[in-house]
């Protein structure tokens, strides 16, 4: 077997962002289900004040850009950590379906970015718990279940990630923003368990694949064993 590259710390930075993620959520939330009231209220022919506007937007704007940046930021940490997991399940398994390059490109590409990331998250899973047991006698449980109930979220909240943007399209009226807000907070909603779910697919395999790291260099280091071909 070759030697695997170290991915712990990219697995401790990709989880440490899905945390903040997970965390803004649940702020975030909370702060489109006041927007929500006022808008309610506006509609209903509530008295406002432009302080109150004036502070929801600010409210609104401040915490749409950390949301958004701790998305890509998390999205850039998570894709690294992805495709140095492919990466070292390559060096020793030979017939997996995609190319390493792949674990990363798949996102970027329409229409294949629906599944293919799924593939192959679902083949780190049930290829790296064949490897250990084949080769080391080691049963690991990785379920593959876990990933399918993260690609299913993960699709949900693109969808309706669309609608929301379709409603920004719109005439700025208060029943769009209304509308908007709703599947805003759908979203919210879908992201909670969503983010939980990833950090609970990232943590299993970046154990599994620690295991991996351990025996596969006590196997290197050990003269009286031999390399198994795979």
């Amino acid at each position: 077997m070759k030697k695997i590259r170290p991915n712990d710390q990219r697995a401790k930075y990709a989880l440490t962002l899905l945390w903040i993620v997970l965390m803004l959520e649940v702020i975030v939330l909370f702060s489109n289900y006041l927007q929500f009231d006022l808008l309610i209220n506006i509609q209903e022919g509530e008295n406002y004040t432009m302080e109150e506007l004036e502070a929801n937007d600010l409210r609104v704007s401040l915490f749409f850009w950390i949301y958004l940046a701790s998305i890509i930021l998390t999205a850039v940490l998570f894709i690294r950590w992805f495709r140095r997991a492919y990466y070292n399940l390559h060096l020793n398994v030979k017939h997996l379906n995609q190319s390493e390059g792949w674990a990363a490109g798949a996102w970027f590409v329409p229409i294949i970015n629906l599944y293919r990331p799924f593939q192959i998250m679902k083949e780190l899973y049930a290829e790296t718990t064949s490897l250990l047991k084949r080769n080391f006698g080691k049963e690991v449980y990785l379920p593959v279940a876990w990933v399918g109930s993260w690609w299913a979220l993960w699709i949900i909240s693109g969808l309706l990630g669309r609608i929301s943007m379709q409603f920004l399209k719109k005439e700025n009226t208060v029943e769009n923003l209304i509308s908007s807000t709703e599947v805003d907070m759908v979203i919210n909603l879908i992201g909670i368990p969503l983010a939980l779910v990833a950090i609970r697919v990232v943590k299993k395999y970046s154990e599994a694949e620690q295991i991996m790291y351990n025996l596969i260099n006590e196997e290197k280091n050990n003269p009286k064993s031999t390399e198994v071909g795979l």
